[in-house]
């Protein structure tokens, strides 16, 4: 049983920050967008919160129009900004949540038709029985890719696919694939997992910026398994303490699942490297190992799993599947030149960046069960 993650970064439609050539610029529309929609969330607004507010829009580009190329301004009810001549006189017009129905939202580009195809035929590749997906628009969209992408590049598809929509409003979920002779079962979403102390907050904080969905899976030998698929915080803007809170969350799920679970695989992008304290905490306060790290698991002579040169993606598993693996490996060949030492033969339709598959590996393992 071969079982797979990868993130592949959209399928059909990414923010078009997601794609400017300018890592930095990247980050600071991100960061300015993800500090904009917290901001926006309070029930009421300080001054101060309203200076800040109008600070997240100027690095927007919002603060003297309703829509640019990258983000645009929806509302239903009431207005965000009173907008005069006076270059200093854009102010917010609401005191809090309750006085205005919107919200601001990053724009789309549709991507590369090639982009796509070769995110299949890296899947393609692969082969996997089961494949944990991360940042895939929606389940239908998921499901559109395997029955007319998938199906035409490769020849086959997926025979179920499956994706509950996360915390993140970009659109970035986190969703598994499987063959036919492997129904996905039984599934749990953790999107309403709070943080200690915001419980019977109007707007309580959730742990997890995406979700830990568990997916329960049937096996050769007529048992099953248990996957949970992840996307931790990323890095933009820092993120290192919410990754923390999100793996020792992580671990206590683990944990929790292990008295009635033997074989479980926990898989996707956890936006950190493998000395960092999130990844350490999940190690040592579980019993579950880092597959990459085993005897059997090929990495190509590369310790990266992503084009920027560090180790994002993952799949660790319980003790008895640690016991089952037979084989595991790294597929590169979809990342626009990596910075990498042994930068694999890439896919003979990957002739420019626009045409990435997408800026992660897909990683996987093939075990005996």
């Amino acid at each position: 049983m071969k079982i797979a993650s990868y993130n592949v970064e959209n399928l059909f439609r990414r923010p078009t920050a997601f794609m400017d050539a300018d890592g930095k610029a990247n980050e600071d529309v991100l960061a300015a967008y993800t500090d904009l929609t917290e901001l926006l969330a309070q029930p009421s607004y300080s001054q101060s919160d309203k200076d800040k507010i109008i600070d997240r829009l100027d690095d927007l580009g919002l603060k003297w129009v309703d829509e640019n190329n990258t983000a645009v301004i929806r509302e239903t009810r009431g207005q965000l900004v009173k907008r005069t001549r006076d270059p200093k006189a854009a102010l917010v017009k609401p005191d809090g949540r309750p006085d205005w129905i919107g919200w601001v939202e990053l724009k789309r580009k549709e991507l590369d038709s090639q982009a796509t195809e070769n995110t299949a035929a890296i899947i393609g590749e692969v082969d996997p029985d089961v494949l944990a997906v991360v940042e895939a628009e929606d389940r239908l969209t998921l499901d559109r890719f395997n029955e007319y992408v998938l199906q035409k590049v490769n020849g086959w598809m997926f025979g179920h696919t499956m994706l509950i929509d996360g915390n993140d409003e970009r659109g970035i979920d986190v969703g598994a694939m499987a063959k036919k002779p492997f129904p996905i079962g039984r599934l749990r979403s953790h999107i309403d997992d709070l943080k200690k102390g915001e419980e019977g907050k109007d707007k309580p904080g959730r742990i997890f910026s995406r979700d830990c969905a568990e997916y329960e899976l049937p096996t050769p030998d007529g048992g099953s398994l248990l996957l949970m698929v992840n996307h931790l915080k990323s890095k933009i803007g820092g993120g290192e303490e919410r990754r923390k809170e999100q793996a020792e969350r992580l671990a206590t799920i683990y944990n929790d699942r292990r008295k009635d679970w033997e074989r479980i695989v926990v898989a996707g992008d956890f936006n950190d490297g493998p000395e960092s304290e999130p990844i350490a905490h999940l190690l040592s306060k579980t019993d579950m190992v880092d597959s990459w790290k085993l005897n059997d698991f090929d990495a190509g002579g590369e310790t990266s799993t992503h084009s920027g040169g560090e180790r994002f993606d993952y799949l660790f598993l319980s003790p008895q599947l640690e016991k089952a693996m037979k084989a595991g490996g790294v597929n590169r060949r979809g990342i626009w030149k990596a910075s990498l030492k042994n930068t694999p033969a890439l896919l003979d339709t990957l002739t420019e960046e626009d045409e990435a598959a997408s800026d992660h590996a897909a990683i996987w393992v093939d075990l005996d069960v």
